[in-house]
């Protein structure tokens, strides 16, 4: 029994070593932030803000609630496939795929099939989620 009790305890994680590994994946994101497009979410409790991060690492990557989509939202007023961010070297811009709900960059709605050019540190609103 206690060969089974060690060989238990050798397999627990520590604390220690969790928090490493957090303190890792946390420098490497902020190494890629630095030279991969991305969206930061917004949250108004400033502890949750930039917690999550989605890149936008491939040429064209869709935004919604379809599990497909490379930017994953929830919330009032988000579509299955709600808007498309493309990305054409350093550029990346976002297109709104319905007029219906809302997608709005620094505060202008966009129409159905319109599309524009971000800047660093744009807000871009789908449905009630800011990032």
């Amino acid at each position: 029994e206690m060969k089974a009790k060690m060989a238990r305890e050798s397999n627990k994680v520590s604390p220690e070593a969790i928090l490493q590994a957090q303190i890792k994946a946390r420098k490497e994101a902020d190494a890629k932030r630095k030279n991969m497009p991305h969206l930061e979410f917004l949250h108004p409790d400033p502890n949750f803000s930039r917690s999550t991060c989605s890149f936008i690492d491939k040429d064209t990557v869709n935004a919604g609630k379809d599990d497909d989509c490379g930017v994953k939202l929830t919330g009032l007023g988000v579509l299955a496939q709600h808007a498309v961010f493309t990305k054409s070297g350093s550029e990346v811009a976002v297109k709104a795929l319905s007029g219906k709900e809302l997608t709005i960059v620094n505060g202008n709605k966009l129409k159905g099939g319109q599309s524009v050019t971000l800047k660093p540190f744009d807000r871009v609103v789908m449905g009630k989620k800011n990032l």
